[in-house]
């Protein structure tokens, strides 16, 4: 069966304008801290699952503006090494600041792509990957080049998104599709939900040649420490598919539709903080030896 390499090279040239939008790096920069004590759960869930020692050298690929290669650089320690890629370099420019920030020089940024990875073979103790496993447009490649640049022994780790039945989704941006359609994926296009069906990631790690393959389910807590207002500013601003649909609507229905998110946001608000859950998957899988 020959790869169908006009669809795939589509896939990346979207899912690279919608990364290296100046709109998603101006977001990056101006929620840097609120969006890294969102995820913290989430960082800190991938960085026990990557079963982590001093000394290790580390890739976390799709790492964006730094989660959760800053605290994985932290929990390695200066005997070892992280090497964060993405395809986005402003955002690679953040996380180089604030591992500067942080007083860290085991920390690299490189911009590369994941399909096709600038590494010698068996370079790194670990691969991690946060919330980007699902916009590989060719993952069973991505999957190959990861398990290539792995030590024998080595471990690879991918947090995905859970299914679209959760707070987050159903019940938050779930609101917009009373006024807009909701988006029909083309089969096996890059989303969000791409391997939320369970089961799914494993196969694809197990396909990819991984061994002692494990998928977990998992509902983590986020914490945004500000108002329900400001959550959502925070999602706009860092969503592009949000941002077009809101785009779409009428003043009117715009209106409407935000206030209806701010009473839901209202749910999970105590006061200091929007606390949504989330759903994740996290599939893992070994080099063999």
């Amino acid at each position: 069966m020959t790869r169908d390499t006009d669809r795939i090279d589509k896939f990346k040239r979207e899912v690279e304008r919608e990364w290296r939008n100046p709109q998603v790096t101006a977001a990056y920069r101006k929620w840097d801290r609120d969006e890294s004590e969102w995820g913290r759960a989430a960082r800190d869930f991938i960085i026990a699952r990557a079963e982590l020692a001093p000394g290790m050298n580390v890739l976390d690929v799709g790492s964006a503006h730094g989660e959760p290669g800053i605290a994985i650089a932290e929990t390695v320690g200066p005997s070892g090494h992280v090497t964060l890629v993405d395809l986005a370099p402003d955002l690679l420019e953040i996380a180089a600041e604030r591992a500067l920030g942080a007083g860290l020089t085991n920390v690299t940024t490189r911009m590369a792509d994941a399909h096709d990875l600038p590494f010698s073979d068996e370079t790194f103790d670990r691969i991690t990957s946060r919330l980007a496993a699902m916009y590989f447009a060719d993952y069973p490649q991505a999957f190959l080049e990861a398990l290539r640049v792995l030590k024998p022994g080595g471990m690879a780790v991918y947090l995905v998104w859970g299914a679209f039945e959760q707070p987050m989704f159903r019940d938050v941006i779930g609101v917009l599709f009373k006024y807009v359609s909701p988006p029909e994926d083309e089969p096996d296009a890059p989303s969000p939900f791409r391997f939320s069906e369970p089961g799914r990631l494993a196969q694809a790690l197990e396909a990819a040649g991984f061994v002692n393959v494990q998928e977990e389910f998992a509902t983590l807590p986020t914490n945004f420490p500000h108002p329900p207002e400001h959550w959502w500013e925070w999602l706009v601003d860092a969503a592009a598919p949000v941002q077009t649909w809101l785009a779409s609507l009428s003043e009117a229905d715009r209106e409407q539709a935000t206030a209806e998110v701010y009473d839901v946001l209202r749910r999970y608000y105590d006061g200091v903080a929007v606390k949504v859950p989330i759903d994740v998957i996290v599939g893992s899988g070994s080099k063999s030896v």
